[in-house]
């Protein structure tokens, strides 16, 4: 159950009640509840917990500079189907001229200058604001789902372009149907780093652009243009039903610097569950002993300046390596992930429900025949 945190409500009774399960996981994004009532009532026990802070100190969320502005609105008579709020209630409780005039005033005084978005509870809210902020000099316009695309866009560009300072935001999501550029490398056959660099000298220009730093902006797409720049630059568009053939393909063509990714995929078939996961310890474990092995029967390991060439392999920095190296290769072409929070390495689901016993076997004679080329040039060249 997603956003399980409302499961205490009355409206999910009759769910709960109807299903008799073995057993129910429950996924909150706060198990804390403003009513006070205790979900731990329905789950029973907590398998996993994050809080804000944590998710930060890992990097996992940017750090928060949060400046909190105190209103005494009463929300307690807004209604509430369990989900979201009645929006005429919303509004009624919300669209007061003094809490307004608030709101412009804390932009004037934190982030007069900054590009800034403010949701709003309605489309006449957001013009109020808008209008608000206008009156102060600020260039703000309102937007919403309801006007036109051709509108929004302008809008949006605008923004973008630094021409409008705050948007008074009601009923938009800015990237709705859209990817951003992490899921367009993911649905084409090429690696991150050439899409960035298509973008950077705009033979690749996303739809949406939103510097969210001085340094930093990011690209959204609609899936219809990465369409286009695949078939512009004869990229393959990766599907569900192509992915496994994808992967068997790039295993077969895998280029090599280092012994890495055969290596790594051996260990990862070593260590795979029956869901395609393996822990990253054991592949960890797995992957510095091949270099090992190799050591104990009086053959070079790897190159000189490789981290398995030496006599003690830091577990650590093995770690850090494997996924520095060959493992993002794979992730990059949505083949391998990497799950921080369980510390695993999993296949990559449409790959791994489809793969055969055939399949598993090519892999290991593709490795094993890509390592015995390697070590065959690598040891003529130090003979």
């Amino acid at each position: 159950m997603d956003e399980c945190h409302h499961a205490a409500a009355k409206s999910y009774a009759s769910i709960l009640g109807y299903f008799h399960p073995s057993f129910t996981l429950g996924l909150p994004a706060t198990p804390e509840r403003a009513d006070g009532e205790d979900i731990l009532k329905i789950f029973k026990n907590v398998a996993h917990k994050m809080d804000l802070e944590t998710a930060v100190k890992r990097g996992i969320l940017v750090p928060i500079r949060c400046f909190h502005v105190k209103t005494n609105i009463d929300l307690s008579h807004v209604r509430i189907n369990g989900i979201r709020y009645n929006s005429l209630d919303l509004e009624t409780a919300l669209f007061i001229p003094g809490r307004n005039a608030l709101i412009a005033k804390t932009y004037l005084e934190y982030a007069k200058g900054k590009r800034t978005v403010i949701f709003c509870a309605s489309v006449k809210h957001a013009e109020t604001m808008a209008e608000l902020l206008r009156d102060e000099g600020v260039t703000a316009e309102a937007v919403s789902g309801r006007i036109p695309e051709t509108e929004r866009n302008a809008i949006l560009q605008r923004y973008v372009q630094g021409n409008v300072s705050v948007l008074c935001a009601c009923d938009y999501c800015f990237t709705k149907d859209m990817l951003s550029e992490l899921e367009f490398v993911r649905r084409v056959n090429v690696q991150s780093e050439t899409v960035a660099k298509y973008i950077a000298t705009a033979e690749i220009k996303p739809d949406l652009s939103v510097p969210i730093s001085e340094t930093r902006t990011i690209h959204y797409f609609k899936p219809e243009t990465v369409a286009h720049y695949a078939a512009q630059f004869g990229w393959t568009l990766i599907t569900p039903e192509n992915m496994k053939d994808m992967f068997m393909s790039f295993v077969e063509k895998m280029d090599m610097t280092y012994s890495y990714k055969p290596v790594l995929l051996l260990s990862l078939l070593d260590n795979l569950d029956n869901f395609g996961r393996a822990p990253i310890d054991a592949v960890v474990a797995s992957f510095t002993r091949f270099y090992a092995d190799r050591k104990a029967q009086g053959l070079p390991p790897e190159k000189p300046n490789s981290l398995f060439a030496q006599d003690e392999i830091p577990k650590k920095e093995a770690k850090a390596l494997l996924l520095r190296y060959p493992f993002k290769r794979f992730a990059d072409m949505r083949f391998l992930s990497y799950s921080r929070d369980f510390d695993q390495i999993a296949l990559d689901r449409d790959i791994h429900k489809r793969l055969t016993v055939e399949d598993i076997e090519a892999i290991w004679d593709v490795c094993l025949r890509k390592l015995g080329e390697y070590f065959g040039k690598f040891e003529a060249s130090c003979a």
